[in-house]
């Protein structure tokens, strides 16, 4: 991958991508959204799911699209994709969304619609929902979302979300008492909403219904939405703490985009930055993170959105690979289930600027890795450079590198820049830019070697 970065350190090597079948990554999850619209195809974006490396995804489950005939479902459609993604190895997440015009004219097919309501529809939406999830957990499907961003209508309040949530759960837990479920699927971080459903789940007994409570969150930087998250941990253990956190949905446009995140020049490289300063950033913050979204999403033939991994036309076949999805393959190489997160790492760092940091350590060596990037603004589309100074106490390295995940290039640290007291490992002089970066052992990396100049 070209970029403009020069870290003026000797380049050794190029990391390996680690397909579904080399790692396991259940820490990761992938978007595969708006099938049920046909915003953009199964067919032609199957093939790249596996080098990812990320094995969970998330389907929705389309009711608008299945029920056409009152009392009739056709599942081919959804058949077709779920029996094809389990057949290349991958765990499907189903979300219950979205409405019917059988039952309501206005009904909507896609986010901002109001909830199902009134006896006729809510019996309908029931007997959908439990059709659909006796239908696939047959076919191994255990893990299942409510309905999509239901605060984007101001008509739904928490209650109804509360509600139709618990609604919706029990009909799955009575079916399979082992599915996993995950309530909310909040569009931001509001902490208002967040308190009022977790109080109403335990003023009712019905928290242990969920296994996640997931969130949404756009933003142009995506470093700035962690103070809202970590006051959403500390709500899950008041009222839940079983609940674990799942960041369901965020991403940022390749190019200029008319849906959230408009008014930014985003570009390749700022969009691949911002994807991996949100993963990162997530499961250092101890949360489940979605990539959003594998393909580009055409909702008209006139607009496309342009979030995805991989850049399609109109029609959803595919131009390229974008260069956030090598991207995606680095940091899923590096950070997946054989790591794990550090939170009393003692580092000191000495920098211009102040750095995103997050330590993770390899299960079986215990050999750190310790990512940092700069998250003070919007990821921008160069690669400018400063320098930091690290202090690790209690960390031991035998090769020490440097390693850009944005490029996926592995560099040597000279050894003048490195001094091992016996009581810490000072790394100075050591490049920082708005891509996230990190420094561990050469023997934890995968990687083909550069060519030797004869």
């Amino acid at each position: 991958m070209q970029t403009s970065l020069n870290p003026k350190l000797k380049k050794i090597g190029n990391l390996l991508p680690k397909g579904i079948d080399e790692i396991s990554t259940s820490i990761w999850s992938l978007g595969c959204e708006t099938l049920d619209r046909n915003h953009a195809s199964w067919k032609n974006y199957r093939n790249y799911i596996g080098p990812l490396g990320i094995k969970h995804i998330r389907l929705q489950g389309g009711w608008g699209r299945t029920e056409k005939e009152k009392g009739v479902y056709n599942f081919a459609w959804l058949d077709s994709i779920v029996d094809d993604a389990h057949s290349l190895g991958l765990q499907v997440c189903l979300e219950t969304s979205y409405g019917n015009r059988l039952y309501e004219e206005k009904a909507a097919l896609g986010p901002g619609g109001k909830l199902p309501s009134g006896d006729e529809t809510l019996k309908a939406w029931d007997t959908w929902v439990e059709a659909m999830v006796k239908r696939y957990s047959a076919r191994g499907v255990k893990d299942w979302m409510m309905y999509n961003e239901p605060n984007l209508n101001k008509a739904n309040k928490v209650e109804d979300m509360a509600t139709f949530n618990i609604r919706t759960a029990e009909i799955i837990k009575r079916i399979d008492p082992e599915a996993r479920i995950g309530g909310l699927v909040l569009s931001d971080t509001n902490l208002e909403i967040v308190e009022n459903y977790l109080k109403l789940l335990k003023e009712q007994g019905k928290e242990k219904l969920f296994h996640w409570l997931i969130y949404h969150a756009y933003g142009a930087n995506p470093d700035a939405v962690y103070p809202s998250v970590e006051k959403i941990q500390e709500l899950i253990q008041k009222y839940a703490s079983h609940l674990k956190l799942w960041q369901g949905e965020a991403g940022c446009a390749s190019e200029e985009v008319q849906y959230a995140l408009k008014g930014v020049d985003w570009t390749e490289l700022s969009h691949a930055k911002w994807n991996a300063r949100r993963m990162i950033g997530d499961i250092g913050h101890g949360v489940k993170s979605a990539v959003f979204t594998i393909s580009d999403l055409s909702y008209h033939k006139d607009f496309i959105s342009r979030y995805g991994l991989l850049k399609t036309n109109p029609d959803n076949s595919i131009i390229k690979v974008k260069t956030a999805y090598y991207v995606v393959q680095n940091v899923v190489s590096v950070l997946n289930d054989a790591t794990e997160l550090v939170n009393d790492c003692d580092i000191k760092i000495i920098c211009d600027k102040k750095l995103s940091l997050y330590t993770f350590k390899d299960k079986e060596t215990g050999f750190p890795l310790i990512v940092f990037w700069d998250g003070t603004s919007i990821p921008s589309n160069d690669c400018d450079m400063i320098k930091a100074s690290f202090a690790l106490k209690g960390i031991k390295l035998h090769e020490p590198v440097w390693v850009d995940l944005i490029t996926g290039n592995i560099h040597d640290i000279p050894s003048e820049q490195m001094i091992f007291d016996g009581s810490a490992n000072f790394f100075n002089e050591i490049p920082v830019y708005d891509g996230p970066s990190l420094i561990t052992d050469k023997s934890l990396l995968t990687f083909t070697p550069v060519r030797q100049k004869k």
